[in-house]
């Protein structure tokens, strides 16, 4: 009698294939876990996640978890962090914010300048309780002169990947003497719905409608809304470097957004669980405002960003590991917010995500 070996693989190689499937990921995940890129284990986690196909899973993960409002409780201190550096006498220093609640604390809103350039100053800080709905809600601002001060944007090694940028991950060793301010960008590719181009390479097409914050050949950064705002459309693209665009604006002529109440915000169908949000803005002033607030929903943010003179706003990138904002000086960095999880180092080191920086 012939023997006639069996089509069906054996038990131990269904283990072994098993085993292999389990292995891998594990692996992979253990890795990203243990790598210093700054960010929290949540956010190792969560990024490990996106990059393996499991968006939707983190997504409902962080719904979860940031589902619940804030507390009622007024906070009794802000958490931005005053950065420790001199600089010259406010000149010209812009109107102080105020609080909805009705006992300020101690320099709440009020405009600190913490770095100058030929004795003026460029950068301003103050943190604020925005929201008499959410009293519990701190938000840390800074405000950034474009008529001083030259931008440019960085590409991290995830966000938006790639190879052979001039501006690779990090600012280079030669140009950190005239580094005076950095944050982060936005949200990656499935979740921006929106375009991003810079270096002559569009990575993701440009959407109509979307916030864009864009930077021309001079370095000067301006923010408007992209097919509506002079200079924002695709006749014009030569004018600009660099083009990032996040979701639709957050706030259009000085009020939130009607948007706000349907589409995608970052979590939730409508962006209503309460997070560490980041936000940049274009102030009636002139002025660029960067804003770390939360743990806020993205209506309270777009209404403190509002009430803090903003003419047009962009949503950026969200949660405890991204938002990021630092003062340079040729000697130190300081954070402007202590809630950041970030390592302060990582916009020289290199960034997994993009970033924008001033100079000098």
């Amino acid at each position: 009698m012939r023997f006639i070996p069996s089509r069906l693989p054996s038990r131990r190689l269904v283990a072994c294939v098993v085993l292999l499937v389990i292995a891998v990921p594990a692996i992979s995940l253990g890795r990203a876990l243990m790598r210093d890129d700054g960010l929290s284990i949540l956010g190792k986690g969560a990024a490990w996640g996106r990059n393996h196909g499991l968006s939707w899973f983190v997504d409902k993960a962080e719904e979860i978890r940031y589902g619940a409002p804030p507390s009622k409780d007024a906070a009794t201190e802000l958490d931005t962090a005053i950065p420790d550096v001199t600089t010259a006498p406010a000149i010209d220093a812009p109107a102080n914010l105020t609080t909805p609640l009705p006992n300020p604390l101690p320099n709440e809103g009020t405009w600190i300048p913490v770095r100058s350039v030929s004795g003026r100053p460029v950068v301003w800080t103050t943190g604020v309780r925005p929201s008499s709905q959410f009293p519990s809600i701190t938000a840390s601002y800074a405000l950034i002169d474009p008529e001083v001060l030259r931008a440019r944007m960085y590409n991290g090694t995830e966000v938006p990947g790639g190879s052979g940028w001039l501006l690779g991950n990090k600012v280079a060793d030669a140009d950190r003497s005239g580094l005076v301010f950095a944050f982060n960008g936005g949200f990656r590719k499935e979740h921006a719905r929106g375009g991003y181009y810079t270096e002559g390479r569009l990575v993701w097409p440009l959407v109509e409608g979307s916030a864009t914050i864009a930077i021309d050949k001079q370095g000067r950064m301006s923010l408007g809304v992209w097919g509506t705002d002079a200079g924002f459309n695709d006749q014009e693209m030569d004018r600009w470097a660099t083009i990032r665009q996040n979701l639709l604006p957050t706030v259009v002529d000085g009020r939130p957004s009607p948007e706000l109440k349907r589409g995608y915000w970052g979590g939730g169908k409508k962006g209503e669980i309460f997070i560490l949000r980041s936000a940049v803005c274009i102030r009636y002033d002139g002025l660029i405002m960067f804003a770390i607030a939360g743990p806020t929903d993205a209506t309270t943010l777009a209404s403190a960003l509002a009430d803090a003179g903003c003419r047009m706003a962009m949503q950026l990138d969200q949660n405890e590991s991204y938002p990021r904002g630092y003062v340079f000086t040729p000697e130190s960095i300081s954070e402007i917010d202590s809630r950041m999880m970030g390592k302060t180092s990582d916009y020289l080191t290199g960034s997994l995500r993009e970033f924008f920086a001033f100079f000098e």
